[in-house]
């Protein structure tokens, strides 16, 4: 069973009943879309994960299926806050802010981790 605030956010990201929340919920989609994409391409040149959900080594399907369901959890807070809090809602953009921000900088890191097309070596364990 699904959970309503689940259902909610499904509908509005196809629908775009409430555009605003909509376009914020794609945003976390697609952050986390962005870090997916980094790490699986970061993990065929040779480096290896750090997020215990994931594993050393995690396959492309596993990373996928791991992140964006992050990304839908942040859409479906967002979905939750636009629903609940009153207006004005000072920190309409807070989830996803950090949500976008936060994947973008792991994003970042995982083109830094292995440049171009490079294999990675690994590091020497002190």
């Amino acid at each position: 069973i699904v959970p309503k605030a689940m259902q909610r956010t499904a509908i509005n990201m196809i629908t775009f009943q409430d555009r605003q929340t909509a376009i914020m919920q794609w945003i976390d989609i697609a952050a986390a879309f962005a870090d997916a994409e980094t790490t699986r391409r970061s993990i065929n040149r040779g480096s290896a994960e750090y997020n215990p959900f994931l594993g050393r080594r995690p396959s492309a399907a596993r990373t996928y299926t791991t992140l964006l369901t992050v990304g839908f959890s942040y859409a479906t807070m967002t979905q939750v806050i636009q629903d609940r809090v009153e207006r004005p809602r000072p920190f309409t953009l807070g989830i996803t802010t950090m949500a976008a921000v936060s994947h973008a900088y792991v994003a970042y890191h995982n083109t830094t981790v292995c440049p171009g097309n490079t294999l990675c070596v690994a590091q020497p364990v002190n």
